[in-house]
C-alpha cells in the first residue's frame, strides 16, 4: 500500500458544460451553490465554460494551460456525456473529442501546473480515460475522479457541491472526494497509475518467454551495431550476461521513467515496493 503525503495547491474550479438544454436543471442548481460558495463564502474562483464542439473545448484547455503558467491551479470539472470507446461527447454538435486527443490536451495543462492538475469527470464510463497512461508521456492528470460505468443525476446533485465545499474548508480533496463523490467514483492517483503501469512493464517485457525475445533481440543487435559476424562461445556468454544485466527490473526502471511521467515530483514508492505489486498481480 502506498502512503501519499505530497501537497497540493487548488485555487479554482473550471467547470466545463456541454450538455443538451432539456438536461440542463441540475446543473444550474450545482453551479448555483458553487457561485455561492466562491463569492459569498471565499471559495476558490468559479468558472463555468460552455463547450460546443471540439474546437471550443479544445481552445478553452489551451487557455488554461497558458493561465497555469501564470499561477492558475484548477480543478477542471467536465459536465458531458461519455462513451467508453469515442471519449466525452459534445452535445450541442453531436461530435466526440476522443480520449486521446483530451488526454494530451490536459498534459499541457498538468506541466503548467507542475503536475497539480485535478480533473473531475462527472460523465458516464470516463475510467476509459485512463487508458490514455504512457509511461513515456507525461501524466495527463496528479488526480482523476470519474465513474466506470454510467452515474446518476441525482447523486451527482446531492454530491458535487457537498465535496467542493468540503475540500475547500478541509484542504482535504481525497476525504472529501471519500465522503462524497466516492460512493459512485473511484479516485485515480498518478503515484498508483505509475506503479500500476510499471508493474504491467514489467510483466510484459521482464518476465518469462517475453524476456527471453527480449535478450536475444538485445543480442543480435549488440552484435550487429559491433560488426561481430562469428562470435565465440566466450563472446556469445560475455555479452549474453551483459544484456541480461542490462534489462533486469530494478530501481533505474522507476529512475527513468519518473522524471517524465511524474514531471515535478518525486516517485512515492521504491522498486521493493513495485515488486510486491508485480507478484501480486
Amino acid at each position: 500500500m502506498l502512503t501519499i503525503s505530497e501537497t497540493l495547491d487548488v485555487n479554482a474550479i473550471f467547470w466545463v458544460r456541454s450538455l443538451p438544454d432539456e438536461e440542463l436543471g441540475p446543473t444550474r442548481r450545482i453551479t448555483d451553490e458553487l457561485t455561492d460558495l466562491s463569492n459569498n463564502r471565499r471559495g476558490w474562483a468559479f468558472f463555468e465554460k460552455v463547450v460546443e464542439n471540439r474546437n471550443d473545448l479544445l481552445e478553452a484547455l489551451a487557455e488554461l494551460a497558458r493561465n497555469a503558467e501564470a499561477g492558475l491551479r484548477p480543478i477542471i470539472h467536465f459536465d458531458a456525456h461519455g462513451s467508453k470507446d469515442d471519449g466525452l461527447f459534445l452535445a450541442p454538435s453531436k461530435e466526440f473529442l476522443g480520449w486521446e486527443e483530451l488526454a494530451d490536451a490536459l498534459r499541457a495543462i498538468n506541466i503548467a501546473t507542475q503536475n497539480n492538475l485535478i480533473c473531475v469527470f462527472a460523465t458516464c464510463f470516463a475510467y476509459y480515460f485512463n487508458f490514455q497512461v504512457e509511461l513515456k508521456k507525461p501524466t495527463p492528470s496528479y488526480l482523476i475522479m470519474a465513474p466506470a460505468d454510467e452515474i446518476r443525476v441525482g447523486f451527482l446533485e446531492d454530491q458535487t457541491a457537498p465535496f467542493y465545499t468540503m475540500a475547500f474548508e478541509s484542504g482535504n480533496v481525497t476525504e472529501a472526494f471519500r465522503l462524497t463523490l466516492g460512493a459512485h467514483m473511484t479516485l485515480y492517483h498518478c503515484q498508483g497509475i505509475f506503479a500500476k503501469a510499471l508493474s504491467r512493464y514489467v510483466r510484459s517485457f521482464c518476465q518469462g518467454k517475453a524476456k527471453k525475445a527480449r535478450q536475444e533481440g538485445l543480442l543480435s543487435r549488440f552484435l550487429a551495431e559491433n560488426d561481430i559476424n562469428d562470435p565465440s562461445p566466450e563472446d556469445l556468454k560475455k555479452v549474453r550476461q551483459l544484456v541480461k544485466t542490462s534489462i533486469k527490473p530494478s530501481q533505474k526502471i522507476i529512475d527513468y521513467y519518473a522524471p517524465k511521467f511524474l514531471i515535478c515530483r518525486e516517485p512515492a514508492f521504491c522498486y521493493e515496493d513495485l515488486e510486491k505489486l508485480v507478484q501480486r498481480s
